[in-house]
């Protein structure tokens, strides 16, 4: 097998992103401070260009993860490599202002080759949840909750941490034109949340403070279909579904609350109030059942639509109460390639795509829960004589609740680059 050496560069980066996947990604929602924070996507560059479908696609040369069953439809002897990166800014709106923020992040990183013809593997390692966030406020005499007896006071919220997901499957051809698969995945990762309140005016009053943490980390697994209707003049129909199983996590949790002031002598030393551990509990988060459909022309077309449920109401968590809510997602998008094969004109092989999202967000915060929607763009690259390519896509997305409900809205950006590297093992190259 020959590997130019810029895979092999694109190959040790990749490693070296997978190893530093912890890292925070800096966002500020704050949506993020109630249950495991704001859930991120779960879908390749190519389904963000379209909506987020993703169900029902399959390709030979890139990897669909949604959906298990699609790893069947590797070429023999192929090896796929994706990595992708994004950035997002979000512009937050209430009542009484706005923020702005914003950051880039590792998105992705898999792997997939066949094990046998119509056997395919992969592996990969993906973000869940984003629990950061950090809110602060001043209340001074101008204020109308101002109280003279305790003076100016500084009120500030901030939580960090995630949650990830590894995982690895498998998906086979059972029969012509009907494909299965399945994936396991480790989910893991650690959420804090840090509520202080402090007397500025008064040095001897006490300062509140709590500090709630929870770690998780357990096995979850996914079962996928797809089957292929071939029609005439290269035409097929694709419908897919794939059903995420509702499974029970191992989680430590622990809810501290306590008070002290600046002077670190009794009576004024730190003094707790309340605390809560439980250090070997359990959670319990939802399945998910995702169905679409997708209408192909091999090397052409491709329109895709689906829906989604997640029984988040019948999730159970710590430190959380009456603030989850089943969701319905609706998304749907088009890739159009004017002509693959054309030699002169490089705009002509261009993947151009189109889509859109309509959903809930699994958060119900004063009663109200959360909408979700918004529109998406990408565009592949292919690279010169291979067919690995460079996915890029932009997605703003709209996540609103009503203002005179004391909610807020976020518009928010996010533009993503991935590198989708294609290869064959085990071919021997005719001229070096």
């Amino acid at each position: 097998m020959r590997i130019k050496n810029y895979r092999i560069l694109a190959l040790i980066a990749g490693m070296s992103i997978f190893f530093s996947a912890y890292g925070q990604k800096m966002v500020n929602s704050p949506y993020a401070r109630f249950n495991l924070g704001m859930l991120e996507p779960a879908y390749n560059f190519r389904s963000a260009g379209m909506g987020g479908v993703s169900v029902s696609l399959k390709d030979n040369t890139s990897v669909s993860w949604t959906n298990p069953a699609s790893y069947a439809s590797l070429d023999t002897n192929s090896f796929v490599f994706d990595i992708g990166i994004d950035y997002t800014a979000a512009y937050l709106k209430d009542r009484s202002g706005s923020h702005f923020s914003d950051d880039m992040n590792f998105d992705h990183l898999v792997i997939s080759f066949p094990l046998a013809k119509g056997i395919g593997f992969t592996a990969g390692l993906l973000p869940y949840s984003n629990g950061y966030y950090y809110i602060s406020r001043q209340i001074t005499e101008d204020d109308p909750e101002y109280d003279p007896l305790t003076g100016t006071l500084n009120i500030s919220h901030k939580g960090t941490g995630g949650l990830n997901r590894a995982f690895l499957g498998t998906g086979m051809a059972l029969v012509p034109n009907l494909s299965a698969g399945v994936n396991m995945s480790v989910l893991f990762g650690e959420l804090n949340r840090i509520n202080e309140y402090y007397f500025e005016s008064d040095p001897t009053s006490f300062i509140s403070r709590s500090e709630e943490k929870m770690t998780v980390r357990g096995f979850g697994f996914e079962a996928g279909l797809q089957y292929t209707i071939n029609l005439k003049n290269r035409k097929s129909i694709t419908p897919g579904i794939a059903w995420s199983v509702g499974s029970e996590y191992k989680s430590n949790y622990s809810d501290l609350f306590m008070r002290f002031s600046n002077y670190g002598q009794p009576p004024y030393s730190p003094d707790t109030l309340t605390k809560t551990d439980i250090p070997d509990g359990r959670i319990r988060l939802p399945q998910t059942i995702r169905a679409g459909v997708s209408y192909n022309i091999a090397d052409k077309l491709t329109v895709a639509a689906e829906y989604a449920n997640t029984g988040w109401d019948n999730a159970q968590l710590y430190g959380t109460s009456n603030r989850l809510a089943s969701t319905n997602s609706f998304r749907a998008g088009i890739e159009y390639i004017p002509e693959r094969g054309s030699i002169y004109n490089y705009l002509q092989r261009l993947e151009y795509r189109l889509g859109g999202h309509v959903s809930d967000n699994y958060l119900e915060v004063n009663g109200e829960q959360i909408k979700e929607f918004g529109i998406t763009f990408g565009i592949g690259f292919p690279m010169p004589r291979s067919w690995s390519k460079i996915n890029i896509f932009a997605d703003w997305n709209s996540r609103a609740g009503s203002l005179n409900n004391g909610l807020h809205r976020e518009n928010c950006f996010s533009f993503g680059l991935s590198l989708n590297l294609y290869d064959y093992w085990f071919l021997k190259a005719k001229y070096e």
